[in-house]
Protein backbone atom coordinates (compact mmCIF):
# COMPACT_ATOMS: atom_id res chain seq x y z
CA UNK A 1 0.00 0.00 0.00
CA UNK A 2 1.17 3.71 -0.95
CA UNK A 3 2.85 5.53 2.10
CA UNK A 4 1.07 8.96 1.48
CA UNK A 5 2.46 9.98 4.62
CA UNK A 6 6.15 10.04 2.82
CA UNK A 7 5.16 11.38 -0.52
CA UNK A 8 5.93 14.43 -2.11
CA UNK A 9 1.98 14.50 -3.81
CA UNK A 10 0.72 14.11 -0.47
CA UNK A 11 -3.22 14.29 -0.78
CA UNK A 12 -4.69 17.04 1.28
CA UNK A 13 -7.80 16.22 3.37
CA UNK A 14 -10.50 18.82 4.15
CA UNK A 15 -11.65 18.68 8.03
CA UNK A 16 -15.93 18.35 7.78
CA UNK A 17 -16.51 21.62 9.14
CA UNK A 18 -15.13 23.51 5.69
CA UNK A 19 -17.70 21.42 4.02
CA UNK A 20 -20.35 22.75 5.92
CA UNK A 21 -19.53 25.91 6.78
CA UNK A 22 -22.18 28.61 6.07
CA UNK A 23 -21.45 31.31 3.54
CA UNK A 24 -23.15 34.22 2.71
CA UNK A 25 -22.34 34.67 -1.12
CA UNK A 26 -24.77 37.74 -2.26
CA UNK A 27 -24.56 41.38 -3.36
CA UNK A 28 -24.15 44.37 -1.67
CA UNK A 29 -25.06 47.59 -3.22
CA UNK A 30 -23.89 51.47 -2.14
CA UNK A 31 -24.85 54.52 -3.91
CA UNK A 32 -24.33 57.73 -3.10
CA UNK A 33 -27.40 60.49 -4.64
CA UNK A 34 -29.09 63.77 -4.04
CA UNK A 35 -25.89 65.48 -4.79
CA UNK A 36 -23.60 63.79 -2.14
CA UNK A 37 -26.46 64.51 0.53
CA UNK A 38 -27.34 60.67 1.16
CA UNK A 39 -26.28 57.25 0.89
CA UNK A 40 -28.43 54.22 -0.19
CA UNK A 41 -27.54 50.43 0.70
CA UNK A 42 -28.71 47.27 -0.54
CA UNK A 43 -28.03 43.93 -0.45
CA UNK A 44 -29.90 40.11 0.00
CA UNK A 45 -29.83 37.83 2.96
CA UNK A 46 -29.15 34.60 1.64
CA UNK A 47 -27.09 32.44 3.44
CA UNK A 48 -25.87 29.12 1.80
CA UNK A 49 -24.09 25.90 2.14
CA UNK A 50 -23.68 22.20 0.68
CA UNK A 51 -26.54 21.14 3.62
CA UNK A 52 -29.04 24.13 2.23
CA UNK A 53 -29.73 27.73 1.98
CA UNK A 54 -31.84 30.46 3.89
CA UNK A 55 -33.05 34.56 3.79
CA UNK A 56 -31.66 35.01 7.33
CA UNK A 57 -27.96 36.72 6.96
CA UNK A 58 -27.43 40.24 8.33
CA UNK A 59 -25.39 41.44 5.89
CA UNK A 60 -25.13 45.18 6.50
CA UNK A 61 -23.78 46.11 10.12
CA UNK A 62 -23.16 50.08 11.96
CA UNK A 63 -19.84 50.27 12.76
CA UNK A 64 -19.33 53.55 14.63
CA UNK A 65 -21.72 55.34 12.72
CA UNK A 66 -20.50 53.76 9.28
CA UNK A 67 -22.17 50.77 7.19
CA UNK A 68 -20.06 47.94 6.20
CA UNK A 69 -21.78 45.39 4.04
CA UNK A 70 -19.90 42.09 3.67
CA UNK A 71 -19.81 39.21 1.48
CA UNK A 72 -17.75 36.42 1.93
CA UNK A 73 -17.45 33.89 4.38
CA UNK A 74 -18.85 34.47 7.79
CA UNK A 75 -16.04 33.32 9.93
CA UNK A 76 -13.33 35.44 7.39
CA UNK A 77 -15.95 38.34 7.97
CA UNK A 78 -16.60 38.29 11.57
CA UNK A 79 -12.15 38.16 12.46
CA UNK A 80 -12.12 41.57 9.69
CA UNK A 81 -15.06 43.14 11.98
CA UNK A 82 -14.04 42.46 15.02
CA UNK A 83 -11.10 44.05 14.10
CA UNK A 84 -12.07 46.95 12.54
CA UNK A 85 -14.86 47.94 15.13
CA UNK A 86 -12.92 48.62 18.02
CA UNK A 87 -9.89 50.57 16.04
CA UNK A 88 -12.49 52.90 14.30
CA UNK A 89 -14.21 53.53 18.31
CA UNK A 90 -10.73 54.57 18.81
CA UNK A 91 -10.09 57.03 15.78
CA UNK A 92 -13.61 58.34 16.45
CA UNK A 93 -12.69 58.73 20.37
CA UNK A 94 -8.94 60.34 19.42
CA UNK A 95 -10.25 62.85 16.58
CA UNK A 96 -12.61 61.67 14.89
CA UNK A 97 -13.01 59.80 11.45
CA UNK A 98 -11.91 61.79 8.47
CA UNK A 99 -11.38 61.27 4.91
CA UNK A 100 -7.07 61.13 5.64
CA UNK A 101 -7.64 58.38 8.25
CA UNK A 102 -10.36 55.63 7.14
CA UNK A 103 -8.64 54.21 4.31
CA UNK A 104 -5.71 53.49 6.80
CA UNK A 105 -8.10 51.83 9.55
CA UNK A 106 -9.59 49.86 6.67
CA UNK A 107 -6.26 48.75 5.46
CA UNK A 108 -4.82 47.72 8.85
CA UNK A 109 -7.72 46.13 10.11
CA UNK A 110 -7.22 43.88 6.67
CA UNK A 111 -3.95 43.33 6.98
CA UNK A 112 -4.12 42.31 10.49
CA UNK A 113 -7.58 39.92 10.31
CA UNK A 114 -5.08 38.01 7.75
CA UNK A 115 -2.54 37.66 9.72
CA UNK A 116 -4.76 36.62 12.32
CA UNK A 117 -5.65 33.72 9.64
CA UNK A 118 -2.34 32.77 8.90
CA UNK A 119 -0.98 32.51 12.58
CA UNK A 120 -3.88 30.30 12.72
CA UNK A 121 -2.54 27.87 9.54
CA UNK A 122 1.07 27.61 10.62
CA UNK A 123 -0.14 26.83 14.41
CA UNK A 124 -2.23 24.42 13.19
CA UNK A 125 0.21 22.30 11.04
CA UNK A 126 3.71 23.00 12.67
CA UNK A 127 2.90 24.52 16.23
CA UNK A 128 4.52 27.38 15.91
CA UNK A 129 3.34 30.70 15.55
CA UNK A 130 3.50 33.14 12.20
CA UNK A 131 6.50 35.24 13.83
CA UNK A 132 8.40 31.98 15.19
CA UNK A 133 8.39 30.55 11.55
CA UNK A 134 9.86 34.12 10.45
CA UNK A 135 12.16 34.13 12.93
CA UNK A 136 13.21 30.29 13.40
CA UNK A 137 12.06 28.85 10.55
CA UNK A 138 14.55 28.78 7.76
CA UNK A 139 17.16 27.45 10.40
CA UNK A 140 15.57 24.67 12.23
CA UNK A 141 12.78 23.41 9.28
CA UNK A 142 13.80 21.32 6.22
CA UNK A 143 13.51 23.36 3.15
CA UNK A 144 11.07 21.83 1.34
CA UNK A 145 8.67 22.27 4.66
CA UNK A 146 9.78 25.92 4.86
CA UNK A 147 9.24 26.50 1.70
CA UNK A 148 5.61 24.72 1.55
CA UNK A 149 4.89 26.99 4.45
CA UNK A 150 5.71 30.13 2.87
CA UNK A 151 4.39 29.42 -0.25
CA UNK A 152 0.97 28.64 1.99
CA UNK A 153 1.28 32.14 3.99
CA UNK A 154 1.58 33.67 0.26
CA UNK A 155 -1.71 31.82 -1.00
CA UNK A 156 -3.84 32.78 1.86
CA UNK A 157 -6.23 35.00 1.25
CA UNK A 158 -9.45 36.81 3.52
CA UNK A 159 -12.41 35.41 1.59
CA UNK A 160 -14.04 38.45 2.41
CA UNK A 161 -15.15 41.90 0.23
CA UNK A 162 -16.79 44.83 1.70
CA UNK A 163 -18.28 48.23 1.30
CA UNK A 164 -18.00 50.39 4.03
CA UNK A 165 -19.61 53.56 3.51
CA UNK A 166 -20.93 56.78 5.59
CA UNK A 167 -19.76 60.57 5.76
CA UNK A 168 -16.58 61.73 6.80
CA UNK A 169 -16.92 65.74 7.95
CA UNK A 170 -20.32 65.61 6.05
CA UNK A 171 -18.54 64.38 2.93
CA UNK A 172 -19.62 60.67 1.42
CA UNK A 173 -17.50 58.06 0.95
CA UNK A 174 -17.51 54.57 -0.45
CA UNK A 175 -14.46 52.41 0.37
CA UNK A 176 -14.54 48.52 -1.29
CA UNK A 177 -12.40 46.15 -0.01
CA UNK A 178 -11.29 42.61 -1.49
CA UNK A 179 -9.60 39.75 -0.46
CA UNK A 180 -6.34 40.88 -1.41
CA UNK A 181 -6.56 43.57 1.35
CA UNK A 182 -6.86 46.12 -0.97
CA UNK A 183 -8.72 49.14 -0.72
CA UNK A 184 -10.33 51.51 -3.34
CA UNK A 185 -12.22 54.47 -2.63
CA UNK A 186 -15.48 54.53 -5.23
CA UNK A 187 -17.11 57.81 -6.33
CA UNK A 188 -20.74 57.01 -7.78
CA UNK A 189 -21.04 53.27 -6.52
CA UNK A 190 -19.51 50.14 -5.14
CA UNK A 191 -20.68 46.61 -5.47
CA UNK A 192 -19.05 43.59 -4.07
CA UNK A 193 -20.10 39.83 -3.78
CA UNK A 194 -21.20 36.94 -7.11
CA UNK A 195 -23.63 39.51 -8.27
CA UNK A 196 -21.62 42.18 -8.25
CA UNK A 197 -21.24 41.97 -12.06
CA UNK A 198 -24.93 41.91 -12.82
CA UNK A 199 -25.77 44.73 -10.73
CA UNK A 200 -23.18 46.50 -12.26
CA UNK A 201 -24.34 46.81 -15.79
CA UNK A 202 -27.70 47.96 -14.63
CA UNK A 203 -25.87 51.06 -13.09
CA UNK A 204 -23.98 52.07 -15.73
CA UNK A 205 -26.67 51.50 -18.35
CA UNK A 206 -28.82 53.86 -16.05
CA UNK A 207 -25.73 56.06 -15.76
CA UNK A 208 -25.93 56.86 -12.69
CA UNK A 209 -24.37 59.31 -10.96
CA UNK A 210 -23.99 60.64 -7.35
CA UNK A 211 -25.44 63.92 -8.37
CA UNK A 212 -29.55 62.35 -9.54
CA UNK A 213 -32.11 62.84 -7.30
CA UNK A 214 -33.34 59.97 -4.35
CA UNK A 215 -36.36 58.71 -6.76
CA UNK A 216 -34.42 57.92 -9.36
CA UNK A 217 -31.34 56.33 -7.72
CA UNK A 218 -33.17 54.14 -5.56
CA UNK A 219 -35.21 52.69 -8.23
CA UNK A 220 -32.10 51.93 -10.09
CA UNK A 221 -30.52 50.39 -7.10
CA UNK A 222 -33.23 48.15 -7.11
CA UNK A 223 -33.43 47.37 -10.89
CA UNK A 224 -29.75 46.53 -10.31
CA UNK A 225 -30.66 44.01 -6.82
CA UNK A 226 -33.05 42.15 -9.16
CA UNK A 227 -30.80 41.70 -12.09
CA UNK A 228 -28.27 40.49 -9.98
CA UNK A 229 -30.60 38.26 -8.67
CA UNK A 230 -29.46 35.81 -12.33
CA UNK A 231 -26.78 34.66 -9.86
CA UNK A 232 -27.91 31.72 -7.83
CA UNK A 233 -26.25 32.55 -4.90
CA UNK A 234 -28.22 35.68 -4.45
CA UNK A 235 -31.55 35.83 -2.92
CA UNK A 236 -34.99 37.16 -3.52
CA UNK A 237 -35.68 39.11 -0.40
CA UNK A 238 -33.82 42.70 -1.02
CA UNK A 239 -32.85 44.92 1.72
CA UNK A 240 -32.09 48.70 1.03
CA UNK A 241 -31.07 51.10 3.56
CA UNK A 242 -30.55 55.37 3.29
CA UNK A 243 -27.61 57.53 5.10
CA UNK A 244 -28.01 61.03 5.56
CA UNK A 245 -24.91 63.24 7.10
CA UNK A 246 -27.32 64.80 9.46
CA UNK A 247 -29.84 62.16 10.87
CA UNK A 248 -29.99 58.54 11.42
CA UNK A 249 -29.81 55.48 9.28
CA UNK A 250 -33.73 54.82 7.84
CA UNK A 251 -34.81 51.56 6.50
CA UNK A 252 -37.03 51.22 3.76
CA UNK A 253 -41.07 50.90 4.34
CA UNK A 254 -43.44 48.16 3.47
CA UNK A 255 -45.03 51.36 1.16
CA UNK A 256 -41.57 52.00 -0.32
CA UNK A 257 -41.22 48.66 -1.37
CA UNK A 258 -44.43 48.44 -3.11
CA UNK A 259 -43.65 51.36 -4.91
CA UNK A 260 -40.05 49.95 -6.15
CA UNK A 261 -42.29 46.91 -7.38
CA UNK A 262 -44.43 48.90 -9.27
CA UNK A 263 -42.30 50.92 -10.76
CA UNK A 264 -40.34 47.64 -11.69
CA UNK A 265 -43.01 46.52 -13.58
CA UNK A 266 -42.63 49.60 -15.36
CA UNK A 267 -39.41 50.25 -16.32
CA UNK A 268 -38.01 46.72 -15.95
CA UNK A 269 -36.58 44.39 -18.31
CA UNK A 270 -40.31 43.35 -20.53
CA UNK A 271 -40.97 39.98 -21.93
CA UNK A 272 -40.58 39.55 -25.16
CA UNK A 273 -43.66 39.10 -27.44
CA UNK A 274 -44.09 35.50 -29.15
CA UNK A 275 -44.88 36.68 -32.63
CA UNK A 276 -42.42 38.49 -33.67
CA UNK A 277 -41.08 37.94 -37.20
CA UNK A 278 -37.64 39.22 -39.45
CA UNK A 279 -39.43 40.73 -42.56
CA UNK A 280 -38.13 39.81 -46.17
CA UNK A 281 -34.63 41.99 -46.54
CA UNK A 282 -33.79 41.99 -43.46
CA UNK A 283 -30.50 39.76 -44.06
CA UNK A 284 -28.52 40.00 -47.23
CA UNK A 285 -26.12 37.74 -48.68
CA UNK A 286 -22.44 39.73 -48.67
CA UNK A 287 -22.23 38.55 -52.78
CA UNK A 288 -25.33 40.99 -53.59
CA UNK A 289 -23.97 43.57 -51.75
CA UNK A 290 -20.56 43.90 -53.37
CA UNK A 291 -22.15 43.40 -56.64
CA UNK A 292 -24.73 46.43 -56.17
CA UNK A 293 -22.05 48.36 -54.75
CA UNK A 294 -19.79 47.73 -57.80
CA UNK A 295 -22.69 48.30 -60.75
CA UNK A 296 -22.82 51.67 -58.34
CA UNK A 297 -19.68 52.69 -58.85
CA UNK A 298 -19.92 51.95 -62.80
CA UNK A 299 -22.65 53.69 -62.99
CA UNK A 300 -21.22 56.73 -61.55
CA UNK A 301 -18.09 56.90 -63.23
CA UNK A 302 -19.00 55.72 -66.51
CA UNK A 303 -15.74 53.92 -66.92
CA UNK A 304 -13.63 57.11 -67.76
CA UNK A 305 -13.73 59.96 -65.03
CA UNK A 306 -11.77 62.42 -67.25
CA UNK A 307 -14.09 62.69 -70.71
CA UNK A 308 -17.78 61.17 -69.36
CA UNK A 309 -19.48 64.65 -70.13
CA UNK A 310 -17.52 66.61 -68.63
CA UNK A 311 -17.91 65.68 -65.61
CA UNK A 312 -13.77 65.29 -64.97
CA UNK A 313 -12.06 64.54 -61.42
CA UNK A 314 -15.56 65.56 -59.79
CA UNK A 315 -17.67 62.31 -60.12
CA UNK A 316 -17.49 60.11 -56.94
CA UNK A 317 -14.68 57.74 -56.32
CA UNK A 318 -16.88 55.46 -54.46
CA UNK A 319 -20.94 54.24 -54.30
CA UNK A 320 -20.82 55.50 -50.45
CA UNK A 321 -20.23 59.38 -52.12
CA UNK A 322 -23.16 59.05 -54.69
CA UNK A 323 -25.90 60.32 -52.95
CA UNK A 324 -24.29 63.80 -51.94
CA UNK A 325 -22.62 64.37 -55.27
CA UNK A 326 -26.04 63.38 -57.29
CA UNK A 327 -27.84 66.06 -54.58
CA UNK A 328 -25.10 68.56 -55.97
CA UNK A 329 -25.12 68.11 -59.23
CA UNK A 330 -28.83 68.32 -59.10
CA UNK A 331 -28.45 71.92 -57.63
CA UNK A 332 -25.67 73.64 -59.80
CA UNK A 333 -27.65 71.94 -62.73
CA UNK A 334 -30.82 73.81 -61.66
CA UNK A 335 -28.73 77.11 -61.31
Amino acid sequence: MRNLENSKNRVKVEPWFNYTRLSPVTVCIATICDSGKKIIVCSDTLISGPLGSAETMLKTRMVSGWTCQTAGDQADILSFLGILSPAMRRAKAQGGITESNIGILVRDSLAAAKKQKVDEVIKGQYAISYDDLLKIGKDRLPPEIFRDAMLEVRDTRLNAECIISGFADGFPMLLQTNSSGQVFVREDFAVVGEGAYLAQTILLHRAHSDVLPLARSLYTVYEAKKHAEGARSVGGYTSIGLLQSDSERELISFEGMMMLKEQYKKFGPQPIAEDLVCPDGTFRKISKVIEDIKHAAEGQTGGNKETDGGVGSNAPETAFENENWEQESGQDAAE
